[in-house]
């Protein structure tokens, strides 16, 4: 099955970047820096997130 995008089953673990590259390594047919593209630029763009977790998120910063 596909990876989930959202929600709790999107978080990753210590250690599983590691185990990515190994079987990328091993089993993979394209360049892995192609398949941590998307995930590269989220992290260099930023992702949206929906009106309640902003208010969640702004109404824990001190006033």
């Amino acid at each position: 099955g596909a990876m989930c995008e959202r929600g709790w089953d999107s978080v990753t673990t210590p250690g599983a970047v590691a185990g990515w590259v190994a079987m990328s390594k091993r089993f993979g047919k394209l360049p892995f820096a192609d398949l941590m593209e998307p995930a590269i630029e989220l992290a260099e763009r930023g992702h949206g997130v929906g009106c309640i977790v902003a208010d969640k998120w702004a109404r824990q910063i001190p006033a």
